[in-house]
């Protein structure tokens, strides 16, 4: 849902003139996604 809610963020962003905190989302989401598919494979 965090890769999902990004990509949706990627289309919508530039037409709200926020187009440079994509770099920022982008590493955000990274790390989110990252730490729950390592958590869901230490369960």
């Amino acid at each position: 849902m965090l890769i999902v809610c990004y990509l949706v963020d990627r289309r919508v962003y530039p037409a709200q003139g926020a187009a440079a905190w994509l770099t920022l989302r982008f590493r955000l989401t990274a790390v989110a996604s990252l730490s729950c598919f390592i958590g869901a494979a230490g369960s």
